[in-house]
């Protein structure tokens, strides 16, 4: 997790515990929509052809509000409204079931290979080799 960074690119990294990660599998149904579409083009009246529904690779511009407001390009004067709440803001409570509650995550064997394979672009500080060395000790 990138906690911050700046122009001159030096980043702070925290690697978070398993306790960190929380379900948001099971969690985020019941409060977010599964699909979205624009404030602006709800309803009966728009013709479905006329309907925007929301797809990351439309927009460039995003901003949060009390919805969440997306533009095709940065700046753009066609602004879409998202509701992406499916309830009321005070219904919503966290997760508080971890994701992880053995302590790890399990990973394909494939991923694991392609890690190593890596070996050589991992820069060679003791930092770096004893975080992919902990990764590699891993169950799959």
């Amino acid at each position: 997790m990138i906690v911050t960074s700046s122009c001159k690119r030096s980043f702070i990294f925290v690697i978070p515990d398993s306790i960190s990660i929380l379900e948001f599998k099971q969690w985020w149904p019941k409060y977010f929509k599964r699909t979205l579409l624009s404030q602006e083009s709800c309803g009966k009246s728009v013709p479905r052809d006329e309907k925007t529904s929301f797809k990351q690779n439309l927009f460039m511009h995003f901003m949060t509000m009390l919805d969440f407001v997306a533009r095709s390009f940065v700046d753009s004067l066609v602004m879409h409204h998202f509701r992406i709440l499916d309830c009321k803001l005070s219904d919503l409570v966290l997760p508080a079931d971890t994701a992880y509650p053995a302590g790890f995550i399990h990973i394909n064997q494939k991923k694991i290979d392609d890690l190593r394979k890596l070996g050589n672009y991992i820069p060679h500080t003791e930092d770096c080799q004893s975080i992919y060395n902990d990764i590699f000790l891993w169950q799959t």
